[in-house]
């Protein structure tokens, strides 16, 4: 071990927080090492004074904090033990009084308990006048008696002051004025509906020539009369022998081909969709109110009429179909000389001309099957053209496609421009 560093006390000064040592010799073999091998050894001795000086200060340190841990625990030891002490002692005294026999406490509860149990033996005892029951109870059946009778007056229907019935009113009240409203606003749809429907069938209107339905009709019927010297007359407005407006048209046959009789048959018009059933009573009433041998409806459309051909006979009654857009007249045109046949048929007047029905009845089926024929035929035009007009339009996208497709192989070949 080194010899401790020995030097006068005069030769260590210390002032302002500043250490002055004079002529200092260290024999110390780990500090004169070190200092040989430091760069500079003026701060290398510093360095060990400073190190010493932290190493001595952290040993006391630690001596403090030991004494002070063993000063704590036994000032631990004492405070528990004088806890357990005093905790023994109320321990003790509380048993003395809880005790079951002979505690204080117990000894005071019990008295009071008795106490309490003779005084609820007369409050609770019915046959006792001072009893809380017997005092209470007369007012408790008065009570109920009386709120029974609020009760029934809030919900009875009879009372004036009732609620339910003050609410019944204002409800019936209501709901009146609400079912007043809505008849109201039924009987305005109903006659709107009628209306419509009125409109639709007499003032509707054809797309080809921005005339009424049966004016379209008429001026058809004034060419197909012509040859024969019919005359047809639009009767829509007028009451007829049955005191009703059934039957828009009324065509008179030349009298010199029915004997000079007076032989007329009915035409319907009609622009909107009607049941079979429907069309053919109505046909009924117009036969009758115009005197007619015959009756036909005519509807403004295929889809409009009950039939799925554009020309069909029900007795002396027909259904024709005149084209929307009045190009195609020969539904009705077909329907004209079998009506005019029937009326000639049925006429009981001597003719002039014999008239030879089996041939005008083939000539008829032969008109009603090249009628259907054509419509046949024309119906896979149409299914033809939606085909063709379809392929032109894949045509005109493929062609777009192309020209699309050329269009950018030019771009490229020009550097992408």
């Amino acid at each position: 071990m080194a010899e401790p560093l020995k030097f006068p006390k005069s030769l260590v000064t210390c002032n302002d927080d500043v250490l002055r040592i004079s002529e200092l010799v260290v024999v110390d073999r780990d500090v004169v090492a070190h200092v040989q091998n430091a760069t500079d050894p003026a701060d290398a001795v510093v360095e060990c004074l400073a190190l010493g000086a932290r190493a001595i200060r952290a040993a006391q340190a630690g001596i403090d904090e030991t004494t002070v841990t063993a000063s704590f625990d036994s000032m631990t030891t004492t405070f528990r033990a004088n806890v357990d002490a005093a905790v023994a002692e109320i321990n003790s005294a509380a048993m003395s009084l809880l005790d079951p026999e002979n505690g204080s406490m117990t000894q005071a509860l019990d008295a009071q308990k008795r106490e309490l149990v003779q005084l609820l033996e007369i409050a609770t005892d019915p046959d006792s006048a001072r009893s809380i029951a017997s005092q209470i109870s007369p007012h408790l059946d008065r009570m109920g008696r009386d709120q029974m009778e609020r009760l029934r007056a809030l919900v009875s229907l009879d009372s004036d002051g009732s609620p339910l019935r003050a609410l019944g009113q204002g409800l019936e009240k209501r709901l009146a004025g609400e079912l007043r409203s809505m008849r109201e606003e039924i009987n305005r749809i109903a006659e709107s509906v009628s209306v419509k429907e009125a409109v639709a069938e007499v003032i509707e209107l054809s797309p080809a020539k921005g005339v009424a339905f049966e004016d379209t009709i008429h001026e058809v019927l004034l060419t197909l009369a012509a040859p024969h010297g019919d005359l047809p007359e639009q009767t829509g407005t007028d009451v007829g022998s049955a005191g009703s407006k059934k039957g828009d048209e009324v065509i008179t046959l030349n009298p010199a081909d029915v004997g000079g009789s007076t032989v007329r048959f009915v035409l319907e018009a009609k622009a909107r969709k009607l049941g079979l059933r429907n069309i053919l009573d109505e046909l009924d009433q117009a036969l009758d109110n115009r005197d007619a041998s015959a009756a036909i409806a005519v509807f403004r459309g295929q889809d409009l009429a009950p039939t799925s051909v554009p020309f069909h006979t029900f007795g002396n009654k027909a259904i024709a179909v005149l084209d929307k857009d009045c190009e195609d007249d020969a539904a009705l045109r077909v329907a004209y000389m079998w009506a005019r046949w029937v009326a000639q048929r049925d006429c009981t007047a001597p003719q002039q001309t014999e008239i030879d029905a089996e041939q005008v009845c083939v000539a008829i089926d032969d008109a009603v099957r090249a009628l259907e024929a054509e419509r046949t035929i024309k119906r896979s035009h149409t299914q033809a053209r939606n085909a063709i007009d379809t392929a032109a339009e894949h045509v005109a996208t493929l062609r777009r496609e192309v020209e699309s497709a050329l269009d950018r192989a030019s771009r490229a070949m020009r550097g992408g421009e």
